[in-house]
């Protein structure tokens, strides 16, 4: 599980199940190069430029509190970030989005 995080607000954009919906949501498209780039952020924390956003990500493993707010879900986004509806990975297409009103349910 993986959770972005606006390096600028010091904020949670989303939390994701895999790397690959993260990089499709964090550049809206799939490439194994962009899986390598989430992947590259994760194991050497580097912050990650040029995606969908005007502002560094950074991505991390999701906490215990994280994953439990994903749940069954393919993602959650919070407050403030473009929402996410359908992603869709080689033909498959991930839909259990949830878009949260605000970071509160992080407390």
């Amino acid at each position: 599980m993986i959770s972005v995080y606006n390096i600028d607000k010091k904020e949670l954009v989303g939390i994701f199940a895999s790397t690959s919906i993260a990089g499709c949501y964090v550049f809206g498209m799939f490439e194994s190069r962009i899986r390598d780039r989430i992947q590259s952020g994760l194991t050497e924390k580097k912050r990650i430029y040029n995606s969908r956003f005007d502002f560094p990500i950074a991505v991390r493993h999701s906490s215990n509190r994280h994953l439990q707010l994903l749940g069954l879900n393919h993602g959650v986004v919070f407050e403030g970030y473009p929402s996410a509806s359908t992603i869709n990975i080689g033909g498959i297409k991930y839909s259990n989005f949830v878009n949260e009103k605000s970071h509160e349910s992080l407390s």
